[in-house]
């Protein structure tokens, strides 16, 4: 059973790089719910691995963002896709000129796990027809994208807790959980009632 859907305006162009946990590389247009991917483990460092919970069918656009980095890393997105910014220790959009620019930090993934910083040597509009993609990986929704750390265009959600060098959760993190009540799905649908996500992406994202 295959299930997408078109919800987000900030994704990764097709062609691009997704590593899976056996090391492999896969274009994002071809990933499928049994990929097991490479993700950044933000409680314990590292990388671990995560099966996709959400992935965005196709989408045509007329054009996309060339983002090309100190090591000859070329990321091409759409919209307001986020990195992991070195500089300020958490995720930011691309097309935040605030806080993406040429010159950003930003976080490389190697093989081992071990993070990597690269710049932002240049940033170009590419006026040419292609199409989107977004995948987003159970409980610490990023992915490993050309090597990159990644994570959607809803970088507040990213942003929830603040980070350590290491990109883990800081302490923050453990504060918050030991002293406030988690929310079960039936409150998070009457409180947030503007925002009636699938029981499956609640649970999947963590959201509570």
């Amino acid at each position: 059973i295959v299930i997408s859907g078109a919800a987000t305006w900030y994704c990764l162009i097709e062609g691009t790089k997704v590593r899976l946990a056996n090391g492999t590389y896969k274009r994002i247009e071809n990933i499928r719910y049994d990929d097991l991917l490479t993700v950044y483990d933000h409680e314990n460092g590292g990388i671990t691995y995560e099966y996709p919970v959400w992935i965005e069918k196709e989408t045509k656009v007329n054009h996309y963002q060339k983002t090309t980095f100190s090591d000859g890393t070329i990321l091409n997105t759409f919209g307001d896709h986020g990195l992991f910014s070195m500089d300020l220790l958490k995720y930011v959009s691309v097309q935040d000129k605030n806080n993406f620019s040429i010159g950003t930090n930003i976080a490389k993934i190697k093989e081992d796990g071990s993070i990597e910083v690269i710049k932002v040597t240049n940033i170009e509009i590419i006026k040419k027809e292609t199409s989107y993609y977004n995948v987003s990986s159970t409980r610490f929704h990023n992915i490993i994208a050309e090597n990159l750390l990644t994570t959607d265009g809803s970088i507040t959600s990213s942003n929830v807790f603040s980070f350590n060098n290491d990109i883990t959760w800081s302490k923050e993190r453990d504060d918050y959980l030991k002293t406030n009540d988690l929310f079960i799905y039936e409150k998070f649908q009457i409180v947030f009632p503007q925002f009636p996500f699938p029981e499956h992406i609640f649970r999947g994202y963590r959201m509570e």
